[in-house]
C-alpha cells in the first residue's frame, strides 16, 4: 500500500498518531532537525488530501503550538506526544522562499485539509518576503483562498501585512472578515485598533463582532 493510500485509510480511523506519522512521511522522520523544504512540504500536503476533517484539525494543531481562539483544541493527545520526534521537522523554521511559495499555492487547493495545513505551516516561515505571497492571495476571487490567506498571515504574525488585513475587514463575506480580524489580533499592531473597534458596533455578523472583541482583548 502506498503512503498516500495509507493516509486515506488512516484518516477515517481512530489513530491520530498514525495519521501524523503518515502525513509526516519518511523524509520528515529522517531529517527531523531540518525545516521543511519545498519537496517535503508538497509531500506532506499531498498526503493530507482527503483526510477526515476532525483528524485533520487535530493534526494541524499538533504542529508545534496553538493560536488564539481559532478552533483551539487544547493539549495534543498523548498518542501524538509519544510521536513528537516525527513532528519536529514540521516545527522547525522554514527559511526557503521556495517552500513558502509551495505553501502559498496550496492555499488555493480545493481540499480543505490541504489548505488548512498549508496555512498552519506558514507560521514557521521566516523568509522576510513571505508575507507578500499571502497578501497577493488576499485579493483572490475565491473566498476560501482569501480566508486561508488571512489565517496564514495570523500564524505568520507579520506587521507588514496589517494594512492589507485592515482592508479585508470590509470583505463581503463574514468568514473572511472574521479570519482577518483574528489575524490582526494575533499580530497585535496598534494600527488596527480603530478598524477593530469599528467592527464591534458596525459589523452585522455576531461572530465577526466576537472576533473583534477577542482581538482587542488580545492586544492589551
Amino acid at each position: 500500500m502506498t503512503n498516500l493510500m495509507q493516509c486515506k485509510v488512516l484518516s477515517n480511523g481512530l489513530s491520530v498518531a498514525a495519521l501524523i506519522i503518515c502525513l509526516s512521511g519518511s523524509a520528515l522522520a529522517a531529517q527531523r532537525d531540518v525545516g521543511l523544504d519545498s519537496a517535503a512540504a508538497v509531500q506532506m500536503l499531498s498526503n493530507a488530501r482527503g483526510a477526515n476533517p476532525v483528524m485533520c484539525e487535530l493534526a494541524v494543531h499538533s504542529i508545534n503550538a496553538r493560536y488564539g481562539n481559532w478552533g483551539r483544541t487544547g493539549r495534543a493527545p498523548d498518542a501524538i506526544i509519544g510521536q513528537r520526534s516525527l513532528l519536529d521537522r514540521a516545527g522547525q523554521d522554514i527559511e526557503d522562499i521556495g517552500t513558502a511559495l509551495a505553501l502559498g499555492n496550496a492555499l488555493t487547493d480545493d481540499d480543505v485539509c490541504v489548505s488548512r495545513m498549508a496555512a498552519r505551516l506558514f507560521g514557521r516561515v521566516t523568509h522576510p518576503d513571505a508575507w507578500n505571497i499571502l497578501v497577493r492571495h488576499l485579493g483572490s476571487r475565491d473566498d476560501g483562498t482569501r480566508r486561508m490567506a488571512a489565517i496564514a498571515l495570523g500564524y505568520l504574525e507579520s506587521e507588514d501585512a496589517v494594512e492589507s488585513l485592515v482592508d479585508v475587514l470590509s470583505d463581503e463575506l463574514a468568514s473572511v472578515r472574521a479570519a482577518a480580524t483574528w489575524a490582526l489580533g494575533e499580530i497585535e499592531d496598534e494600527r488596527a485598533l480603530d478598524a477593530l473597534t469599528g467592527l464591534l458596533g458596525d459589523d452585522p455578523d455576531p461572530f465577526v463582532r466576537r472576533q473583534a472583541a477577542w482581538a482587542l482583548g488580545n492586544m492589551y
